[in-house]
């Protein structure tokens, strides 16, 4: 039997096929699959995923368990893809199912797809903003500490070598918290992340703008690495550092939160936005500088309101696989 993948667009799949080899895909396989030059933007995804993790995942896998796998993401590649369609026949037909072996050891492929670490408040964001719509992706951790996110591999996923990522359908990656955040909330319009009157959304934005662009910009891994590495600025060096930006952040957000009107039960009103989620994942980093909240009485209430909340205490970057238990 002869399929066929047709779409638009690509080169990740040349990324594919030197790292796992076209012709063991399609050995592998229970069917002949000819790829086309052209791979439609949805398996421009998966092809970068598997390129790039994939081969990590199957170490100590033995041959059975390596052909399973393989034939598994083809399964999903498939899946995946705008049309299968048969040589001898044009009309679109449905992919060949692949029965899974109860000796494979590996996930499925997951439509949506998150690439976190623990330690990333970034990716504490969104997961915030996941766990608030009810979404639960399938999670792809890249280790912030070992230089993983400069590798070839993540940075076919996101150039910037930045987490997180997030795949969801058709396109590319969608990258930046604050963008993807907005995203959900167009795509999952429940519970709403931002207020219906303009004036509310640019004040829930501005106070997350606070949070995630000009404090935590400042004193991520990134920062502090070349701090230490062009200026020799060691681990309390970096921390002093850290702790007066999120410091004068967290004074500017007090600040709007204890003057102006709009501040309810939360940052703005009493649900949840935007606001809160930033605020709150600038608070956590704070915390893990080894700061405290004494200062921001405001903030503080809001961070206990935020905190005994599932959606928030769950995302915690403590709470995440690889955590330590304190940090």
């Amino acid at each position: 039997m002869q399929y066929k993948i047709t779409a638009r667009l690509v080169h990740p799949i040349e990324n594919l096929k030197a790292r796992i080899g076209l012709d063991a895909l399609q050995s592998l396989a229970p069917m002949r699959v000819d790829i086309d030059p052209a791979i439609g933007p949805r398996l421009i995804a998966l092809a970068r995923t598997i390129a790039a993790f994939m081969p990590g995942r199957m170490d100590g896998a033995d041959e059975h368990e390596r052909s399973i796998e393989i034939s598994r993401w083809i399964d999903s590649f498939l899946t995946l893809s705008y049309s299968c369609i048969h040589s001898n026949n044009p009309s679109i037909v449905p992919p060949p199912k692949i029965k899974p072996s109860r000796r494979a050891s590996f996930s499925e492929v997951s439509p949506m797809q998150i690439f976190t670490f623990w330690r990333s408040l970034a990716s504490f964001r969104v997961r915030i903003g996941l766990n608030l719509k009810g979404l639960a992706p399938e999670q792809i951790f890249v280790n912030i500490f070992t230089g993983e996110l400069q590798e070839p591999a993540y940075k076919a996923v996101n150039p910037q070598g930045l987490l997180p990522a997030l795949i969801d359908g058709d396109g590319p990656p969608l990258v930046q918290s604050l963008a993807i955040l907005e995203y959900l909330d167009e795509t999952h319009p429940e519970p709403p992340l931002l207020p219906k009157d303009p004036r509310g959304r640019a004040r829930a934005r501005a106070l997350a703008q606070i949070a995630a662009g000009d404090a935590h910009s400042l004193v991520t891994p990134r920062v502090r690495g070349f701090m230490a590495k062009t200026y020799n600025i060691d681990e309390a060096g970096q921390t002093l550092w850290a702790r007066h930006w999120v410091g004068l952040g967290l004074e500017a957000i007090e600040a709007h939160l204890a003057q102006e009107k709009e501040t309810g039960l939360f940052c703005h009103g009493d649900s949840v936005t935007v606001a809160d989620i930033s605020v709150i994942s600038l608070a956590v980093g704070q915390q893990l500088f080894g700061g405290t909240l004494e200062a921001y009485p405001f903030l503080s209430a809001i961070f206990d309101r935020c905190m005994a909340l599932e959606a928030f205490a769950t995302a915690h970057p403590l709470r995440q696989p690889g955590a330590p238990q304190q940090a």
